[in-house]
């Protein structure tokens, strides 16, 4: 029993020292990380792609199943090189139609609301939150990459703040001596 428990807070040491380096780099690199995350995806995605060429050549021709595999292979490799060598662009992409998701959402509930005050008294307060989800989709239309990086850096904040309140717990858990479980090992027990 020693040797589990010893084993689970060497663990959930390793995991809060991990959340609190991801959320140091998230904060001081967030430009770069936003970069090197797209990049593995683009390796991921090739790996994939490949990897699903190689088992569709590997089996025996009449074996070999659906002809469609070896498309979505190759489609799979190519995203994955131009995910590796354009992140930005992605990224770009990605933060655009958060964007017009965010503005269009906005217009809907403004529009709604509007419709909604010839029949009865809507409130002013019920138009402010609609109009900041539209002007957060400006802003985001405006700088998609300086947007991403902030939302990025908010992740980091939150990632940080996970790991040194976890070492904190931990640290004081131990020095009462009470035990120190994953959620697992609660469940299984």
């Amino acid at each position: 029993m020693e040797k589990k428990k010893s084993f689970t807070l060497n663990t959930a040491y390793i995991r809060v020292i991990f959340a609190i380096l991801l959320g140091l780099l998230l904060l001081v690199w967030p430009e770069s990380a936003l970069t090197y995350l797209i990049s593995v995806i683009g390796v991921l995605f090739l790996f994939a792609g490949l990897f699903t060429l190689f088992v569709y050549y590997s089996k025996k021709k009449e074996k070999r199943g659906n002809s469609i595999t070896v498309p979505a292979g190759i489609g799979s490799a190519l995203l994955g090189i131009w995910l590796m060598y354009d992140p930005g662009f992605f990224v770009n992409i990605l933060m655009i139609l958060l964007g017009v998701l965010l503005l269009l959402a906005g217009i809907q509930q403004l529009l709604s609301l509007i419709s909604t005050n010839r029949e009865t008294s809507v409130p002013f307060i019920f138009y402010v939150f609609p109009s900041l989800v539209l002007i957060a989709g400006v802003v985001v239309l405006v700088d998609p990459f300086a947007t991403a990086t902030g939302a990025l850096m908010l992740f980091g904040v939150a990632i940080l703040f996970y790991g040194v309140t976890g070492l904190i717990n931990l640290i004081k858990f131990r020095k009462r001596d009470l035990p120190v479980t994953d959620a697992e090992e609660i469940k299984g027990e």
